[in-house]
């Protein structure tokens, strides 16, 4: 280690018109030099560039993943609506308003079929990463609103039953 401040010349090259540049910099006594930055250097991947088998496999799960899911909810969904009503019944409920968690278990299972559609487009190896996200974000958007309305309706029918009970 130095004691103190340490004065060193540097010269940087101008990577549009290579004019070189000189000058002075400091380096103070608990600082270090490592190294200038250069954007415009080739280097070696770093090892957090490098694929890593775990995340190869949950990027290339990914998809079939929300697929799965949104499967699964449209089944609960769907079920989840003659069994509503199947308990309203049983209970004796016929107000209006006790048809809107039925409703929202509807429009759940909607998102969650629509969750599943097909987009069929026409795509390249350099689209291809674009794509995939896109329709990615298209399944969350649909699964993420899907589950909101299931969990909505279930909600919604625990308090009418309560308000039935009581």
């Amino acid at each position: 280690m130095f004691a103190g401040n340490q004065e060193t010349t540097i010269t940087l090259l101008c990577p549009r018109t290579r004019k070189q540049y000189s000058g002075q910099i400091v380096i103070g006594s608990n600082e270090r030099f490592i190294k200038i930055a250069d954007p415009f250097a080739q280097t070696e991947p770093d090892a957090a560039d490098e694929p890593d088998a775990e995340y190869e496999a949950w990027a290339a799960a990914s998809r079939r993943t929300a697929l799965d899911y949104s499967r699964s909810m449209l089944t609960a969904s769907s079920a989840a609506i003659p069994v509503y009503f199947a308990v309203l019944d049983y209970l004796g409920q016929a107000n209006g308003f006790a048809a809107i968690p039925g409703v929202l278990f509807l429009i759940a299972a909607a998102a969650f079929a629509i969750a599943q559609r097909p987009r069929l487009q026409a795509t390249s190896r350099t689209t291809f990463a674009e794509t995939r996200a896109r329709a990615l974000r298209r399944i969350n958007g649909l699964a993420t609103s899907g589950t909101a309305l299931f969990l909505l309706a279930t909600a919604g029918s625990v308090a009418t039953f309560a308000a039935t009970l009581w």
